[in-house]
Formats: C-alpha cells, sequence, structure tokens
C-alpha cells in the first residue's frame, strides 16, 4: 500500500494481549492525501489481519515445562526465556519471580537471569560492597501476585551506575540509563539487578 500514490505509511500495530483491558488489541494506521485510498487501504489491512489472526495466537508454557524443554536443549545453542507477560516496556514490573523460581529449581550452568528491576536488593548489594556477600528478596516486591520475592545469599561481583551505550542493532549508540546495575552471583548463577525497569 506505501507503493501507491496517495498513501505515505501503512502501519498494523500488534497490540498488547496481556494488558488487563479488553480493547488493547491490533490497530491498523494509514496516513496519505487520498481519502479514498486511505480507507480501502485500512480495510484491506483490517482484513489482512483478520484472515490471519489464528496464526498470532500462542499456547504459552507452564514455566515447568519451559524450563524442561530450555534444559533439554543447552547443548544445540544458548537459549532465552522470558517472561514476556512481564515486559516493562507494555508497563510490567520487571520483578516477576514465577519463572525464575522455576530456574533456580535445576541450577542450570552458565545461566544468567535479568535483569530484574529491585531497588531493595540492589543497595543491600552497594552497601555490602563488592566482593561481599549480601541477604537480598530478590524481586516480587511490585507484583507480587506473579511470585513473592526469593530469598537468597549472593556474591556482589559489580556495582555499575546503570549508564551504558547501546552497542547492538537496537537503539545503537543509545544512552540508556537504568540508574543503577549490580551483577551478583547466587552460587553458581548470574543475576542482573537493575534500578529502572
Amino acid at each position: 500500500w506505501e507503493e501507491q500514490v496517495g498513501i505515505e505509511s501503512a502501519s498494523v500495530l500488534g497490540g498488547f494481549p496481556y494488558a488487563d483491558i479488553l480493547h488493547a488489541g491490533a490497530s491498523v494506521i494509514v496516513i496519505g492525501i487520498d481519502v479514498k485510498m486511505i480507507e480501502a487501504a485500512k480495510q484491506d489491512l483490517v482484513n489482512l489481519f483478520d484472515e490471519l489472526k489464528n496464526d498470532f495466537i500462542l499456547t504459552l508454557l507452564p514455566p515447568s515445562e519451559a524450563v524442561h524443554i530450555a534444559l533439554n536443549h543447552l547443548e544445540e545453542a544458548p537459549v532465552v526465556l522470558a517472561d514476556i507477560s512481564d515486559n516493562p516496556l507494555s508497563c510490567g514490573s520487571g520483578d516477576t519471580t514465577v519463572l525464575i523460581e522455576e530456574v533456580l529449581r535445576h541450577m542450570p550452568e552458565d545461566c544468567l537471569i535479568g535483569g530484574i528491576y529491585d531497588l531493595e536488593s540492589i543497595e543491600l548489594c552497594k552497601k555490602a560492597g563488592v566482593g561481599q556477600n549480601a541477604s537480598i528478596h530478590l524481586g516480587g516486591k511490585i507484583t507480587p501476585e506473579y511470585g513473592l520475592p526469593i530469598e537468597m545469599e549472593v556474591k556482589v561481583i559489580a556495582i555499575s551506575d546503570g549508564i551504558f551505550y547501546n552497542s547492538g542493532p537496537f537503539q545503537q549508540n543509545y544512552k540508556m540509563d537504568l540508574k543503577a546495575a549490580v551483577h551478583v552471583k547466587y552460587e553458581h548463577i548470574d543475576i542482573l539487578l537493575v534500578g529502572r525497569p
């Protein structure tokens, strides 16, 4: 549609399926100068999305099953498990612990958990200092209904102000400010705490 004269931009916005309101679904935006073309493009994209909507419906695995599958694929390639409903860019808290608890039951090698938004734990780690141990209650402070804080003794590996510049393809060279960041180890598992969700 964007190749058509009279249409400047045509976008499909996926929406956020885990929102707590009914009307946060997909939408279509068409911008142009020809009203008839805009209406035709809009209706065409709405119809196309409606035809394809079942392709986007996923059945999410329970944490125990997801971790089991992940552990069985660790030798093939790195594996990422994400609590996709706890997405801070879509207003998630960034501190849910249900998936973390399941990972900790298995204690996999070469594992990083993070970034977990947890100012209280960051302050405890700062107070303890690099190379020292700190007793923390990881996550679960903002949304305890999705996992209570996990009590653990960690070793503080590094403390940062949380400021860095993105080096990857997404927002390359963009200055990020997490307000604080702390790298800790729980036994052999690395955990990244951040001061901003």
